[in-house]
Order: C-alpha cells, then structure tokens, then sequence
C-alpha cells in the first residue's frame, strides 16, 4: 500500500469534541477537516454525514508536478448502498496560476469529489463538494502518489493524533496552574508543553478562573508562546482550559 497523504482520513479524530458541526467558509470540524461554504455536518462512530455544504482538507505535503495519483472515497448517499468510487490524474508541470481542479470524482450533476489546487494559500486540497439536501457518509478517504488504487488501512489512532496536533491542540479538561511568588506578589504562572511541536507558533484562546465564594470568575490572564510550549501569567488564577491553532489556512 501507499502512504495515505491526508491526516484524519476517517475523521475520528475530533479534538473539540462537539458530536455536530455548523458554520461558514473556514469553520474547523474534525480535525484537519474544513468547512469551504457554509455547511453542517454530523459525527458518528463509523462515518462523518454532511448535511450541507463543502468539506476539504489543506495539504502541506507539496504535490509533485507533472506525478500521476490516486483519489479515493468510501461514502454513501442517503438511502443508497455504501460505495467506493477513485479517481487517477496527473499533477500539473508547473504550480498552477488560477484556482485549478486537478483530479474529480463526479458522482453525479450535485456531488463531486475533488483535488483543487487554490492560489490563496497557495495549497493543493481535497474537498467534497456538495448542493442539494441529500446527506452523504463519508467513510474514508485516501490521497496516494500511485498510479492505482491501493487498499485503505486505517491509521494508527495515537499517531494520527500527534499528525493532528501540529496544527490544532486543546488541553483535554480544565487544567490547574502553580501559584508562585515574585517580588512579593503572588503571582500565577506554570507552563504547558504541547504533546508534539507544533507546525508554526501557534496562536493562543485562553481562559483562567479563580473561585469567588463558590463561584467560578473569569480573570485577565497573559502567555507567551513558542512551537513547543505556552507560558501563562494571571494575579489570581487557578484553573482554565487552553486551545493552540495554526492551520494552514483560516
């Protein structure tokens, strides 16, 4: 078989942890997985169900020019028998200068599957493309430079997981922080290193609470942030829950 080029291809990887997703162009949904229109999409054990809209994933592995692959997808349309359709193209010779489809799977006039390469960013993407009500269950997918179709081998969960990670990392539950001293003032600070270096310095959502009298408030907080780790600071913080993000686009 020939290495899979997508992470999460069958979308149980779900970091936010919401069981649906809604939103417009750019709403992250299982990870590495991205809303390109407005859309609505479900999670269940086995399968990921659009309801609505288009669904893609950036690469950041450069595909080769003028380098024949192979799009593959299990999914099945609403009412209809589970199928797996593929697709073999030929990048271009040279990076295109227009947003290009390069290889497409067209179900029928309403539902295509695609590789699109888009100048801004600047990135190839597979992307599911879908417009009319119908849902669709989209089982895996798989990307390979091969001039054929190999089987499909689910990935590692805990592999995977790190591959997710470089982008995207939230810490599991609400976290306590150290109270240390500085100067005499009782001064908050612990640091949290990511579970693997992340792609680029991430950019931080942060939220530290203190406990008032039984009531949980939040307060103002501070960090600084490498690749690897995110140093926090409040006066009075005790607990709090963390995202790091650095997607490819968005």
């Amino acid at each position: 078989c020939f290495p899979n080029l997508l992470i999460n291809p069958d979308f149980k990887i779900n970091q936010r942890g919401s069981s649906s997703y809604s939103g417009s162009s750019g709403y992250y949904t299982a990870d590495r997985w991205v809303l390109i229109t407005v859309g609505n999409l479900y999670l269940y054990d086995d399968y990921l169900q659009l309801r609505s809209g288009s669904l893609g994933q950036y690469i950041e592995q450069e595909l080769l020019p003028s380098t024949q692959y192979t799009l593959s997808v299990s999914y099945a349309i609403s009412g209809s028998t589970r199928q797996t359709d593929t697709v073999t193209f030929t990048t271009p010779a040279s990076t295109p200068t227009s947003n290009t489809v390069v290889g497409t799977i067209r179900v029928n006039t309403y539902l295509s599957f695609n590789v699109r390469y888009y100048t801004s960013p600047g990135y190839y993407a597979v992307t599911f493309e879908k417009s009319y009500p119908t849902y669709v269950n989209f089982y895996w997918v798989k990307l390979e430079q091969s001039p054929t179709a190999t089987p499909f081998v689910p990935p590692d969960i805990t592999t995977e997981l790190l591959k997710c990670q470089r982008y995207y990392y939230r810490v599991p539950d609400r976290f306590r922080v150290l109270s240390m001293y500085d100067g005499g003032k009782n001064f908050v600070l612990d640091t949290i290193f990511f579970p693997v270096q992340m792609r680029t310095t991430p950019t931080i959502s942060l939220t530290l609470y203190r406990n008032v009298n039984g009531v949980s408030q939040a307060i103002a907080s501070g960090h600084e942030e490498s690749e690897n780790f995110v140093t926090l600071w409040s006066n009075s913080g005790y607990s709090g829950y963390l995202t790091a993000e650095c997607y490819l686009y968005y």
